[in-house]
């Protein structure tokens, strides 16, 4: 009888999976399991806590939507903390695992878990399945795609090439070995946190919602504002965690615009979305490189601070992650991030100007304080992001430093973001 493993990643969902298809379609027994990495718990470099509190919850809140699910659908969901080759090691030798399947991520930390699995003699089978767009429908290779954001949307417009279709999930799950609970039982689980639910069935009653009003037709005019229940879709947290996928999101959104009709908003929802894949792709090609100091350029940005003495860095870096820089504005930003876990669009980009070039402090410090905070954080879009106001990926511009005052002025001229985050 054949058992193998499917390893839920950042797809915390049964619908629209196809790597758990794969899994379901191979084998007569299957063990589902999550791994909460080792590295994960500790802190970073710069001396704060890798994943906050508020951001485990909401975990913790997905898995156990996600845990339900399974259960209603003939399995169990196994939750384990520490290095995901030693515990996939561990599950197959005792039952005599053939392969274990999971979801294709390409960030460093993220394929060298995959590696350190298979030297330990496991065969892996990995899926990608976190963008719109399969790799294969593109109307160039990922490793030919165009580097400037720009040339990437207009080669697929012009190619006619449409997101993949959305998977149902499978009726039934194939059921666990006999003695699982008994694995589960001598293995530590992680922390858990009794919060609002945050799954599969809450991102799809979220997103639901959000499509059913005018919302989506007025899009690109509210999404630039920082306060208020409807100026974004807040289709990234659901997205981050796999909750809802991609395609689902395109395919909900089409929908819409067949119902409610289309407009320049309803596309700037997918030209968003096309952002989050190219991004994927991005990282397709280069790799680790969108991790080093200087990103993907060979000589240091002319806008990218010179390297400080290490006591004053951390001094300017923790007056920006505990809201005490001299900027009211940013500030209030970092309030509301700590507070909340979340930040609009347009003070993540002010905020991460402010570190980069108002203090001078390394973009990849305010890219791990995002991880650390936020509740949609997604390792591509994040590092994508960080590299494009730093000047450090494919943007020719090379930086988007902004004018402070400016900001202030179009965005908060009244000063009621300030005064509700208590910085007026």
């Amino acid at each position: 009888m054949t058992t193998n493993i499917y390893w839920f990643r950042q797809d915390l969902r049964l619908g629209d999976s196809p790597g758990l298809l794969k899994a379901c379609e191979s084998a007569q027994q299957l063990i589902l399991v999550f791994i909460h990495p080792a590295r994960l718990q500790g802190e970073t470099v710069w001396g704060f806590a890798r994943t906050s509190e508020r951001r485990t919850a909401h975990l913790q809140a997905t898995l156990q939507e996600l845990r339900s699910n399974i259960a209603e659908h003939g399995n169990q969901l196994l939750e384990f903390v520490g290095e995901p080759a030693e515990i996939l090691k561990s599950l197959a030798d005792t039952f005599a695992v053939e392969c274990v399947y999971c979801e294709a991520i390409e960030a460093p930390e993220e394929r060298a878990d995959v590696t350190n699995i298979e030297s330990r003699g496991l065969q892996v089978v990995s899926t990608w399945q976190s963008t719109m767009f399969d790799p294969a429908s593109l109307p160039f290779a990922p490793l030919a795609m165009p580097d400037i954001f720009t040339a990437f949307r207009q080669k697929i417009e012009q190619s006619g090439a449409t997101p993949r279709e959305p998977l149902a999930a499978p009726t039934r799950l194939p059921p666990p070995p006999l003695g699982l609970e008994r694995a589960k039982d001598r293995d530590a689980l992680g922390k858990h946190i009794t919060t609002e639910p945050a799954g599969e069935a809450t991102a799809h009653r979220s997103v639901t919602a959000y499509f059913s009003t005018e919302h989506p037709l007025h899009y690109k005019q509210t999404r630039n504002q920082l306060m208020g229940a409807h100026y974004s879709t807040r289709l990234s947290v659901w997205l981050a965690s796999g909750a809802i996928s991609a395609a689902t999101a395109y395919q909900t959104l089409k929908q819409y615009e067949i119902k409610s009709g289309s407009n320049d908003s309803t596309y700037w929802i997918f030209f968003e979305l096309l952002w989050r894949d190219y991004f994927r792709f991005l990282h397709l090609k280069y790799g680790r490189k969108l991790y080093l100091r200087n990103g993907l350029r060979h000589e240091p940005s002319a806008q990218l601070p010179a390297r400080q003495e290490p006591n004053i860095e951390q001094a300017k870096l923790l007056s920006w992650t505990n809201a005490q820089t001299p900027n009211d504005f940013v500030n209030a930003g970092m309030t509301e991030l700590t507070e909340t876990g979340y930040l609009s669009n347009r003070m993540r980009q002010v905020v991460a100007s402010y570190l980069i070039y108002d203090l001078e402090v390394d973009w990849r410090a305010g890219a791990a304080w995002f991880e650390s905070q936020l509740l949609d954080f997604d390792i591509y879009s994040n590092q994508g992001n960080w590299l494009y106001i730093a000047g450090c990926g494919t943007d020719p511009r090379g930086g988007r430093r902004m004018n402070m005052q400016k900001q202030i002025q179009e965005h908060d001229p009244d000063g009621l973001y300030r005064k509700h985050w208590g910085h007026a």
